[in-house]
């Protein structure tokens, strides 16, 4: 099967995948480096994706966030503390499972990054009203790593909307799973071998 891009699609792919082929040329000079100037490298690295995933969609005005996934006591799962880029506006939104526990998201966090999907109003979807947000069209990913023993280690999510429906498209999909990997791959080697094995 053939696909057929247009000339702005065609130019949001090859932008898309320069950024990517880049940021991956970083991410093997870290895997190089130790101590300090390797932690240093890898947040400015994670501050790199988010800026391309941000920059890769040919739409204006898109904001991309890294929600870093952390645990209570009980072992209840938390999407907190959003790094964004791209709009001025910052991601506020955490989500605490303790306290809602059937929230969608958690099924986003459980999956696999290919099954995420473009989720745009008028579209329901539980716990989204689009009339009270700035954005109507966002790809969230969850931002997942195979450890030794073949579990998936979550390191937390991916997040990039825009403000109109049909802003983002599959190739913006493609390029946020394709990211999300890449930050994996960055907080992989953050996290360690020893850690990541537990």
């Amino acid at each position: 099967m053939s696909v057929v891009l247009g000339e702005a699609q065609d130019d949001a792919v090859s932008d898309a995948l320069i950024a990517l082929l880049t940021l991956l040329d970083d991410s093997h000079r870290i895997a190089f480096q130790e101590g300090r100037p390797r932690e240093v490298a890898i947040e400015t690295l994670q501050s790199q994706l988010a800026s391309a995933a941000a920059s890769a969609p040919t739409a204006s005005r898109v904001r991309a966030s890294f929600y870093r996934l952390t645990s209570d006591p009980s072992g209840q799962r938390e999407l907190r503390d959003p790094k964004s880029r791209g709009r001025v506006d910052e991601a506020s939104t955490e989500w605490v499972e303790k306290d809602d526990p059937d929230h969608p998201i958690w099924q986003i966090m459980s999956g696999r990054d290919t099954d995420c999907r473009i989720l745009s109003a008028p579209d329901p979807w539980p716990r989204i009203d689009w009339d009270a947000k700035p954005y109507k069209t966002v790809i969230s990913a969850p931002v997942t790593a195979k450890a030794p023993a073949g579990d998936d280690v979550v390191f937390g999510m991916l997040s990039v909307n825009a403000p109109q429906v049909g802003d983002l498209t599959e190739t913006d999909r493609l390029t946020v799973i394709a990211m999300a990997r890449v930050m994996a791959l960055v907080l992989a080697m953050k996290t360690g071998p020893r850690k990541l094995g537990k």
